[in-house]
């Protein structure tokens, strides 16, 4: 069980770049706060979001995601802190949550509060969100593969022939 929470998420595309992520490495849910924008009436998701086959990850706005968390859910806050672990060193718990900021700010502190790990992502300048929710995710899964967790994923092949909403090209059959 993998969810996602977005603490103040300040763009509806990373929103989509979560439920993206977390459809591409076996999240259940997102989970997003804050009301930083909104969709007026009618309005949704970009297209390209709405039609990739990701209906398998529940979306969900609250200002309580943690009360929808299953008891056995682990909260990992992932947040550049002078206590954090680097992301290398960390043991992914098999029930996991993971908490992410705002682009442009902190987790809160009440969210902070509630999560039992702390992780950032060693790299030499900042990541995007959408960037960091899949390094994240991605090593989670890898980790979770190397210790036979996890079954490997299918040939890179297999990941091409998935419906995209491409134009077909003649005479180009995709290997």
């Amino acid at each position: 069980m993998v969810s996602i929470i977005l603490n103040r998420v300040k763009y509806p595309h990373n929103l989509a770049g979560a439920i993206r992520a977390g459809a591409c490495f076996g999240a259940d849910s997102v989970y997003w706060t804050g009301s930083r924008f909104y969709f007026a009436d009618g309005e949704r998701l970009p297209r390209e979001e709405r039609l990739k086959g990701y209906s398998h990850v529940e979306v969900v706005e609250t200002e309580r995601p943690f009360d929808l968390l299953p008891a056995d859910v682990v909260p990992i806050c992932v947040e550049l802190l002078p206590s954090a672990m680097p992301l290398t060193l960390f043991e992914h718990p098999a029930k996991a949550c993971y908490v992410f900021g705002p682009e442009d700010g902190h987790v809160s502190q009440s969210f902070r509060g509630l999560c039992h790990h702390f992780i950032y992502i060693p790299a030499k300048h900042c990541l995007n969100l959408v960037a960091a929710m899949n390094v994240v995710l991605a090593h989670r899964l890898m980790q979770r593969q190397l210790e036979g967790l996890e079954p490997l994923t299918g040939s890179p092949l297999d990941v091409l022939a998935e419906p995209r909403g491409l134009i077909a090209v003649p005479g180009w059959d995709g290997k």
